[in-house]
């Protein structure tokens, strides 16, 4: 439902609280975590319900209180304002 939400464990997304679904290994959106995987570039953290949207250079709480989450650089996405 939002692909932006990646996280490392299992639970449901912040913004719709539906279960979140495990990625396949064989998926081109594999985020890695096995042997030569190379890790991921955050460009910039966002809060996408805030309008217009926060953005920040660094993880945290936008001024609603929700939790920021990760704009990746291999991700489809709205240049920041």
């Amino acid at each position: 439902m939002h692909p932006q939400v990646i996280q490392d464990h299992p639970g449901q997304c912040p913004i719709c609280h539906m279960d979140l679904e495990k990625i396949r290994a064989d998926s081109a959106s594999d985020t890695g975590g096995g042997a030569g995987a190379k890790e991921r570039k955050v460009l910039y953290w966002t809060d996408p319900m805030y309008n217009p949207p926060y953005i920040s250079d660094k993880p945290g709480k936008s001024p609603m209180g929700m939790e920021l989450l990760p704009v990746y650089e291999d991700q489809s996405r709205v240049a920041p304002l």
